[in-house]
């Protein structure tokens, strides 16, 4: 997979990386992103049959093209699985965002690949503050605490969850509409949206 599409740079890397009978350990692993910092970790040992990294971000700079979103986030995890099926678990803290989906902009085309290794997503996201969805006829702050689960690969993600605002716009033939409160439930194995 290609962890650039996510996230861009990460520098000032620190750390060690210890290898005793085969399995690999990583001691304090740290790198610089954005404003924050990587940090990876491991309990055991990992191998090609069996990962164990532990991954911890803070103030770090992701992009998600699939939904326009650049985001602020802090990220808590575990890389488990193995090399042909490499599962992340875990939660996303997210602040400083904004986000559409459908994207409006033509996204780069993505052709499933057999030999390919696709990460399984088994993680929450959360909102954290200052996030927006915007799409042509909607500008809306999502409220605090909101959640979304992600599960499955880049060709078979299922989102779930319940969206709620509190503040925001709706223009609707022409007139722009104050939001009170508006809900919206998430469910892409179902069609909703």
């Amino acid at each position: 997979f290609y962890l650039s599409d996510y996230i861009k740079e990460i520098k000032n890397v620190s750390g060690a990386i210890r290898i005793v009978n085969n399995d690999i350990y990583f001691e304090n692993l740290t790198g610089e992103n954005h404003k924050g910092i990587i940090k990876i970790t491991s309990d055991t040992g990992s191998n090609i049959n069996n990962f164990n990294v532990n991954i911890e971000c803070s103030r770090i700079k992701v992009e998600v093209p699939e939904v326009e979103l650049q985001t602020e986030a802090d990220i808590n995890g575990k890389l488990v699985g193995n090399y042909k099926r490499p599962v992340f678990k875990g939660v996303a803290f997210v602040s400083n965002a904004n986000f559409t989906y459908p994207p409006l902009k033509p996204q780069k085309k993505s052709t499933y690949n057999p030999n390919a290794v696709y990460p399984v997503w088994d993680a929450d996201v959360i909102i954290r503050e200052n996030v927006r969805y915007r799409y042509p006829l909607v500008d809306i702050e999502l409220d605090k605490g909101n959640k979304l689960h992600f599960y499955g690969d880049k060709f078979n993600i299922v989102v779930t969850g319940v969206l709620t605002t509190r503040n925001g716009k709706i223009t609707y033939l022409s007139q722009k509409f104050d939001i009170d409160y508006a809900d919206m439930s998430v469910n892409s194995a179902a069609g909703v949206p």
